[in-house]
């Protein structure tokens, strides 16, 4: 998935974004009301729309019920409940929810629309209990297709919770199938403290030099961390329950499908044969994958599709040989988190930055670790017209604030991740697991190979043969058959 496709909202706190004039975000310290940030409540919202989603007010109810079986009712309330009736219960539920809350209840729940992203619809749960001057916040997360895996997310989350000291969401409740009070899969978590780095036009710009060193040091800091979280094999973290019924985790091979768009719902017996994946390298690794792809091709008689997997496995072949496919190690990568400053919430109190959480974890897998060394350059090459080219994002910056804010990055994140971050074929190697975690399932996916396929021809040492473009005329050059596929 994409970083942009990955943006869940807008805001997580109460402080308003600081405008083009501010010359800092230090307005956004203190205190504005959290409603400001919430979106108008209108029956007709375009997410709602365009998701076939029920109307906000609609769902409202609904969330105030779950809220009460989150946030349970004081020890007296079963013995009203059963006084009340099942009738009269259903009655207030529905009809006057804020007084039955108040007499069931010791808590008061404000319930409100947020701004969802692409794949979650977000609503936002204020919690106050009685005599309490202290509300608690937090994010209920509606996956918008039916194809989502939310437990994976909350599973990286808990595992990154126990096994680090990275700033996540704690998750409160969880239902990931359709028998609840809501009808359909949900995640209800803590609401971060702080606000989003999302806009490159606003947000991150509007810091301080001081407040961008500040975050230069703690997110070099941050992937130093994810850097040290290590796995055997590549691969997609998952719970399961032990003999003794505790929950524990493991890392599963990414899923291969044969039918990506889902005309055939169940998994493909390519999937479920890879369950427990043994690799003794990344060439392993990439071998297998693009054996499973090509053969999920096979099975719809892609020949196209097939011969690109051949194309992409014999590539990576010859990366190995090269010694382009890194240290064979595996570690923790958030793939949307070094390319914008998306899903990174940050707090700022007396002038001074801190990193309060990092979210949407669902991108997040275990890869070599080359995979998870992108150079975050727009903490240093900042582009307000378009997306930063990662091929510049080792030269020297312009100004003295820049490079320091380089400098500073760099210091905190460690040589492993320096050691793969810039040097152009572990960029071509990013690419190509791409291709082995996700395959190609759009049309735009064969141009991103063929840039692939023609950029490593032009940096091939020379003594290893032409790999040649399946889409290529065969007759346009002078390899044999047998080069063509790396073989």
């Amino acid at each position: 998935m994409e970083a942009s496709s990955h943006h869940e909202m807008t805001s997580h706190n109460s402080k308003t974004p600081a405008t083009a004039s501010s010359p800092s975000l230090q307005a956004q310290e203190e205190g504005a009301d959290s409603s400001k940030h919430s979106v108008p409540s209108i029956r007709s919202g375009t997410s709602t729309l365009e998701f076939h989603h029920e109307p906000f007010e609609d769902f409202k109810p609904l969330v105030e019920q779950l809220c009460l079986k989150v946030w349970p009712n004081t020890a007296g309330s079963s013995t009203i409940e059963r006084f009340l009736g099942s009738h009269l219960t259903g009655l207030l539920r529905r009809k006057a929810f804020s007084f039955r809350a108040s007499l069931l209840s010791p808590n008061i729940f404000l319930v409100e629309r947020l701004s969802g992203g692409s794949f979650n619809r977000i609503i936002g749960i204020t919690v106050t209990k009685p005599n309490s001057q202290v509300a608690n916040q937090y994010i209920l997360r509606v996956p918008r297709f039916e194809s989502a895996r939310p437990e994976r997310e909350v599973a990286i989350v808990e595992y990154v919770r126990q096994y680090s000291a990275i700033p996540v969401p704690k998750i409160v409740a969880t239902d990931f199938t359709k028998d609840n009070l809501l009808k359909v899969p949900y995640v209800v978590q803590d609401r971060i403290p702080g606000f989003e780095l999302h806009s490159k036009k606003q947000n991150f710009t509007q810091l301080t030099h001081e407040q961008q060193c500040s975050f230069a040091t703690e997110f070099g800091l941050i992937l130093r961390k994810l850097q040290g979280m290590s796995h055997p094999t590549p691969g997609q973290i998952e719970t399961f329950a032990n003999q003794q019924g505790v929950q524990e985790y493991r890392v599963r091979a990414f899923d291969v499908d044969a039918d990506p768009f889902g005309e055939n719902p169940e998994l493909d017996h390519i999937s479920l044969a890879a369950l427990a994946p043994t690799f003794n390298s990344t060439l392993d690794f990439c071998q297998s994958q693009f054996k499973r792809w090509e053969a999920a091709a096979s099975k719809h008689d892609d020949i196209l599709k097939v011969e690109y997997m051949k194309c992409l496995a014999a590539i990576a072949t010859q990366m190995n040989e090269a010694g382009f496919l890194g240290d064979n190690e595996n570690c923790l990568c958030h793939l949307d988190l070094n390319h914008a400053p998306h899903n990174i919430m940050v707090n700022i109190r007396d002038k001074v930055l801190s990193i309060s959480g990092i979210l949407d974890w669902d991108s997040a897998v275990f890869a070599p670790r080359f995979v998870g060394c992108v150079p975050p350059m727009w903490i240093w090459a900042w582009n307000a017209e378009e997306n930063e080219d990662e091929a510049h994002a080792n030269n020297t910056p312009n100004t003295f604030e820049q490079q320091h804010l380089k400098q500073l990055f760099e210091d905190a994140v460690g040589e492993k991740f320096l050691r793969f971050a810039y040097p152009p074929e572990y960029r071509i190697a990013r690419r190509l697991f791409k291709f082995a975690q996700h395959g190609m399932n759009a049309s735009w996916h064969i141009e991103d190979a063929d840039r692939l396929i023609s950029e490593w021809a032009g940096m091939r040492p020379p003594d290893l043969p032409e790999i040649r473009n399946p889409l290529e005329d065969p007759d346009s050059s002078s390899s044999s058959d047998d080069d063509s596929t790396g073989s």
